[in-house]
């Protein structure tokens, strides 16, 4: 399993929600995928979510679905899988990042620190156990 990390972009108190702007775009051909640290304690910031069969998870991960104002955005939860389309909790390392209909409204001064990760780790295919020939 891969955790393809792109930059790590570390923000100053009066930073602006021009950054996401600048990397993530949920309308772009290939968003980035991401997840930031919280101004508490440097943690990741963590959200429940439902992913598409209805089951409900913990993730750090998220991609930017629309910008509110300049200090509100909407960030779609993503779900991370391992290579059989099984939930991994963080921080063991994702194969996939399943996008869902959860979704979640965050204001900038909650955010220290966002970590990006590879547009391909969205959605990727999954690997069929039985597909394998030995």
């Amino acid at each position: 399993m891969s955790q393809n990390m792109e930059k790590c972009v570390q923000l100053s108190k009066n930073h602006s929600l021009d950054v996401f702007n600048s990397f993530n775009s949920f309308n772009r051909h290939l968003p980035l995928p991401f997840m930031f640290l919280t101004n508490c304690g440097g943690e990741p910031f963590m959200a429940i979510g439902e992913n598409k069969k209805g089951y409900h998870f913990f993730s750090p991960y998220f991609l930017l679905k629309k910008m509110l104002d300049e200090s509100c955005m909407q960030l779609m939860i993503l779900e991370p899988v391992g290579t059989d389309g099984c939930l991994i909790e963080y921080p063991e390392r994702f194969y996939s990042l399943q996008t869902t209909g959860s979704s979640i409204l965050v204001l900038k001064e909650s955010i220290s620190a966002i970590q990006t990760f590879s547009s391909d780790d969205i959605d990727r295919k999954l690997i069929d156990p039985g597909s394998k020939k030995d």
